[in-house]
C-alpha cells in the first residue's frame, strides 16, 4: 500500500524521494494514533480506497 503511494508520490506528483517518505510517515501516524484511540485492530481492507484515491 505504502510502496504504490510513494511510487505515485514520485512519478505522477514529482516529489523528492525524501519528501514522499516524510509524507507517508505522517499518514501511517495518523493511522496508528486513530487505531489506538479507537482500541481497533489494523484492517488493510479499511486502508484500501487511501490507494484508490492516490491514482
Amino acid at each position: 500500500m505504502f510502496r504504490q503511494l510513494h511510487e505515485n508520490n514520485v512519478q505522477f506528483k514529482q516529489m523528492k524521494k525524501q519528501q514522499s517518505v516524510f509524507k507517508l510517515l505522517g499518514k501511517l501516524a495518523r493511522i496508528i494514533v486513530g487505531i489506538v484511540q479507537r482500541g481497533e485492530a489494523f484492517s488493510p481492507e479499511k486502508a484500501a480506497p487511501i490507494c484508490i484515491h492516490a491514482a
